[in-house]
């Protein structure tokens, strides 16, 4: 799967606003050969440590993609509230992801259960009510 667009921000926030519709959007087209060269280089994990975070939790499968998932979601609503600083999203998913539990899910009710015991799990850690 490769996708190229421009670096424009107003894209991915127009597929936002209208979703689920696609609408067309009056941007300037480009060919692939337009954008050429297009270089490929490795992410330095280090930086983005939320990347080594996604991939280990992949390659674990079982219950931690879910609890990825609830992490994530609980780390970034707080960080909208004000409440974490942005680097601090990638620290408290990481301290949900060790303290781990649980069972591999066998249904998706299950998994719908381990996401929800992230999200409650990264309130726990922070000591957030409600």
């Amino acid at each position: 799967l490769f996708h190229t667009s421009q670096t424009d921000m107003r894209i991915p926030i127009l597929h936002s606003l209208y979703y689920p519709e696609r609408k067309t959007f009056p941007f300037e087209r480009k060919s692939l050969l337009e954008l050429s060269p297009i270089t490929f280089e490795r992410v330095d994990t280090e930086k983005f440590r939320s990347i080594s975070l996604c991939r280990w939790a992949a390659i674990m499968g079982g219950v931690y993609p879910a609890v990825l998932v609830g992490a994530d979601q609980v780390a970034v609503e707080l960080f909208l509230q004000g409440k974490i600083g942005f680097l601090d999203i990638v620290n408290l998913v990481e301290e949900v992801l060790n303290s781990v539990s649980l069972r591999d899910p066998q249904s998706l009710e299950d998994v719908l259960l381990a996401i929800d015991w992230a999200y409650r799990r990264g309130m726990e850690l922070l000591g957030v009510t409600g």
